[in-house]
């Protein structure tokens, strides 16, 4: 085919190896710990999930700042935003997905990147599944899955692996087969700063 393909409007999903940082904190420790110290952790759905202010706590300060600064990496160097945005991380919790249980669909509202970190990891234990934003009306039948034809992508439970991306992008977590919990924390962050032009008559600083 003499045709120049164009895959415009890419999303970005950010991977990266933190390696050994789970067990320097005692992460699994930390993670339970929060859980049982919130007397709301355990939702209807049976997910357990701490107080959003982890990210607070002097026990995870080294995540907390490998994820800052890695979020103005991604920030600065893949989305090319000015260098001058605070990054604000505005919530942090830990949770435990129990066997059997998952994780439903959704997004992270009101903030610009979102994430999670993975404290233990595993071919058994659930991936996380990220959903096309682009709904198309047709669904022909497929010989090999690629970005163009697919409506899902999904990212292996790996420990140790920091994940960033876009906070508007629907994601899920399948049921948990395993006869294990699946042990991550999960953030939102805000940059804080001016948005838009000062002189376009649609300029606000968050």
């Amino acid at each position: 085919m003499n045709a120049e393909v164009k895959p415009i409007f890419n999303v970005p999903i950010i991977s990266i190896n933190l390696d050994g940082m789970s067990d320097q904190l005692g992460l699994e420790n930390i993670i339970r710990d929060e859980i049982e110290n919130n007397p709301n952790a355990h939702s209807p759905e049976h997910i357990y999930q701490s107080y959003p202010y982890l990210h607070e706590k002097e026990s995870v300060a080294l995540l907390v700042n490998s994820i800052r600064e890695n979020v103005r990496t991604v920030s600065e160097q893949v989305y090319q935003y000015k260098p001058d945005y605070e990054i604000d991380i505005t919530a942090m919790w830990a949770n435990v997905q129990k066997p059997g249980k998952s994780f439903k669909r959704h997004v992270h509202r009101n903030n610009i990147f979102a994430g999670v970190f993975y404290a233990n990891g595993g071919k058994d234990l659930p991936p996380i599944q990220f959903f096309n934003s682009l709904q198309p009306q047709f669904a022909p039948a497929t010989v090999k899955s690629n970005s163009f034809n697919s409506g899902i992508w999904t990212e292996d439970c790996q420990k140790d692996t920091l994940l960033i991306f876009p906070a508007w992008l629907n994601h899920q977590v399948g049921n948990n087969k395993s006869d294990r919990d699946r042990l991550s924390i999960s953030f939102n962050v805000m940059l804080r700063g001016r948005y838009g032009g000062i002189t376009n008559l649609q300029s606000v600083v968050l």
